[in-house]
């Protein structure tokens, strides 16, 4: 008889939903969600609607949450200290199923960046007492092991790299690499001007006018902004603005072409992207990120910068000597294959799963 396993998110989310297919091979799986679903279910797993109240930025979920936990024998639950009810499952007295935390492995968001070298707070601490109690712990990665030092055990943490699927059988080596990408939603938080500008410098310096030139794909509040920036410095033929692009053959075309793909101050599932299709990435050194950007290795698999001056140089570079980045691509999606697959991430909670299990099996 298969493991009956919950996993309980705030958001179930399109690029998790792979790892939720493979793992509903293995496990009898039901999903379980407070706020948004953002696929089709599939008929291998369930999924389940939570019913959640908010008391001042804290969510209780309704309708005997607790009762309904006892139907599993594993639970899985995104670590964040507002859902209340998920945090809670640690501490039950003689509950009858094992609790995994799966989580970035510290706290962080938009507004608190994730360091590893900050000073512990009283939240961290808490959040800590939360990571401490449960059976075992998936992290995004190996890196916030060292930030808990002594306070977590380190055999019942397993590694799941947060990744994306990427089909790299649509990788070609046949095309042309001329241009430079940015892929994602168009936020000013991202720095996107600090690449405009930067790319805008390189051009006007360059007397020659053969620079790779820089494609932009994604929408947001600053869209038209973009377009009046591109329109204001003469660029209609340096910058390509296509907005969302949901097909993947149409987006693996883009990276295909791309030599580099880079985003100033966000290091998102965009960097396990582009490593998937053979891109290095290139980013801020402190740039918000949920620990994707620890798969940087700067210099082999991608760039970390610390500032516009940087970026100046680097897109300098990347035309004088493009044969550098053609090998850091090489190393990204080897990176990628052998680190931070779908199946690699999946594998992650198989093992957390049969840790807290092994007396059952």
């Amino acid at each position: 008889m298969k493991l009956k396993v919950l996993i309980l998110q705030d958001t179930l989310s399109n690029y998790n939903e792979p790892v939720y297919s493979i793992l509903s091979k293995i496990y009898d799986l039901t999903l379980a969600y407070a706020n948004n679903l953002e696929f089709q279910k599939s008929s291998s797993y369930n999924i389940v609607k939570l019913e959640r109240i908010n008391i001042l930025g804290i969510f209780i979920i309704r309708n005997s949450f607790f009762s309904f936990c006892k139907k599993f024998d594993v639970i899985i639950f995104s670590a964040d200290l507002h859902y209340f009810s998920f945090c809670l499952l640690p501490f039950l007295p003689n509950k009858s199923f094992k609790v995994i935390s799966w989580t970035l492995g510290i706290r962080a968001s938009y507004k608190l960046r994730y360091d590893l070298f900050r000073k512990k707070n009283l939240l961290d601490y808490f959040y800590g007492l939360v990571l401490k109690k449960c059976d075992a712990l998936i992290f995004y990665m190996s890196q916030p092991i060292d930030f808990w030092g002594n306070f977590l055990n380190p055999e019942k943490i397993f590694i799941a790299h947060n990744t994306i699927k990427v089909n790299t059988q649509l990788v070609s080596k046949n095309v042309k690499k001329d241009t430079l990408l940015f892929v994602g939603t168009l936020y000013k938080e991202k720095k996107i001007y600090e690449l405009l500008n930067t790319f805008l410098t390189v051009k006007n310096n360059n007397s020659t006018n053969t620079i790779l030139k820089l494609e932009i794909i994604g929408d947001g509040v600053e869209f038209n902004n973009i377009i009046e920036f591109i329109n204001k410095n003469n660029l209609e033929n340096y910058v390509l603005l296509r907005g969302k692009i949901s097909n993947e053959t149409e987006l693996a075309e883009a990276f295909n072409r791309s030599i580099l793909c880079i985003s100033p101050d966000q290091a998102g599932l965009s960097v396990l992207m582009s490593m998937g299709y053979g891109v290095p990435f290139v980013t801020r050194i402190n740039a918000i990120t949920g620990g994707e950007r620890l798969n940087i290795l700067n210099g082999e698999n991608g760039i970390l910068y610390k500032n516009e001056i940087n970026l100046i140089e680097i897109l300098n570079d990347a035309y004088l000597a493009p044969e550098k980045y053609l090998h850091m691509g090489i190393n990204a999606q080897d990176y990628y294959i052998n680190n931070a697959t779908i199946e690699i991430m999946a594998l992650g909670f198989e093992q957390a799963i049969e840790y807290v299990t092994k007396n059952k099996l």
